[in-house]
């Protein structure tokens, strides 16, 4: 009964590994590489160096889109909003200033 969960196990996380790493556009090691995968019950499984190895990819992408975000956001929406506030904060100056003019 524990290793048929273990093997479960196995085949869960190596399907959701392989699914993310689709999602992310990475290639996926081909099924007919047998150094790369096993058979468990006729499902494909990942051996330890390519679950690793394909691991380490899917992080490496996800850190480069953060990166690319940070640098958007560092670059081209904080200096937006800073344009914004100096805006408002001179549209609330001009409007104050005219508002004292008329008292």
């Amino acid at each position: 009964m524990q290793l048929e969960r273990l093997s479960q196990a196995r085949i869960l996380r190596s399907r959701a590994l392989v699914n993310e790493a689709l999602r992310l556009h990475l290639p996926v090691p081909e099924y007919s590489d047998k150094e790369l995968w096993d058979d468990f019950w006729g499902f494909p499984v990942l051996r330890p160096k390519a679950y690793v190895e394909l691991r380490k990819a899917i992080r490496q992408e996800r850190k480069e889109r953060r990166e690319m975000w940070i640098v958007v956001v560092k670059d081209v929406v904080i200096p937006i909003g800073g344009i914004l506030i100096s805006v408002i904060s001179l549209l609330i100056a001009y409007a104050a200033l005219k508002l004292n003019a008329h008292s």
